[in-house]
């Protein structure tokens, strides 16, 4: 009977593990451009990026915001090399691209895709904490957040999220330990443990988890770790990287299409279980 158990429980291990190389692949799929179509009437993200430069601008003048020095456009040249500008620099970057985009995606710095993030603490006596240990690494999701008096709160409680933020550990990130914040969580706080990615626009907050869960960015990050104890990346890391930005019409038939796929593979896998 124990051997019947055993070879039970080793399956079902099996399957899982089937389970999630099945999500990666499509997950790699979609983050490539190759799991719908593209619509030549949606509008290029190079015009969606264009608009939230426009509005920065709009803001430096006004004087709410400061310029960003590191702040970059990447476009494919008349003789079909990718540049980088930043400022009035210009550089090709043919040897950083990490794969092809479909027409009307762009690559993008994290810099030039996300907001910065936020310090904050907690104006009454209690606060929900998310730490390391809140966050489900297979599913990444929030399995619950820590209920902590302010006055017993670790030093690392002081990242701001809101509804939409994405989360993904800069200790260890080979664990996966990353999640989207729904609206049930948006008045936590976060650990500094984690890099909170807020969209400035050009990413849909899904698809923009989609992203960090996806192997192309765990995998990129990863070879940055640095330390044994506790191996991490930094920020500058994450915000320093590439990311392949769809136009926003295709973000959400992507999404969709994540969506109803992943549920199809785990209801699958839990019928067969």
């Amino acid at each position: 009977a124990t051997s019947l158990i055993e070879s039970i429980e080793k399956a079902n291990d099996n399957l899982i593990r089937d389970i999630d190389k099945t999500k990666a692949k499509i997950l790699d799929l979609a983050i490539r451009g190759k799991l719908v179509p593209q619509d030549s009437n949606d509008e290029p993200a190079s015009v969606l990026l264009e608009r939230i430069r426009a509005e920065k601008e709009e803001l430096i003048k006004q004087g709410k915001i400061k310029r960003d020095k590191k702040e970059s456009v990447i476009f494919k040249g008349d003789d079909n090399s990718y540049y980088e500008k930043i400022g009035n620099k210009v550089e090709n970057i043919d040897d950083q691209i990490p794969f092809e985009l479909p027409v009307g995606w762009v690559w993008c710095r994290g810099h030039s895709c996300f907001e910065s993030m936020e310090s904050t603490k907690s104006q009454s006596e209690f606060f929900n904490y998310i730490d390391i240990d809140a966050i489900d690494n297979r599913l990444h999701r929030i399995k619950a957040a820590k209920h902590l008096l302010v006055s017993e709160a670790p030093s690392r409680a002081s990242r701001a999220v809101k509804n939409g933020s994405v989360l993904f550990s800069l200790v260890r990130p080979y664990l996966e330990n990353i999640a989207l914040v729904e609206e049930r969580y948006s008045h936590c706080i976060a650990s500094t443990s984690f890099y909170v990615c807020n969209s400035n626009g050009a990413l849909l907050p899904e698809f923009m988890y989609f992203l960090m869960i996806s192997g192309y960015m765990v995998n990129s990050l990863n070879q940055y770790m640095k330390g044994d104890n506790s191996p991490s990346i930094s920020k500058d890391n994450i915000e320093s990287w590439l990311y392949p930005i769809p136009p926003l019409d295709e973000q959400k038939v992507i999404c969709t299409k994540l969506n109803t796929t992943f549920t199809l593979i785990e209801n699958v896998g839990k019928s067969l279980s």
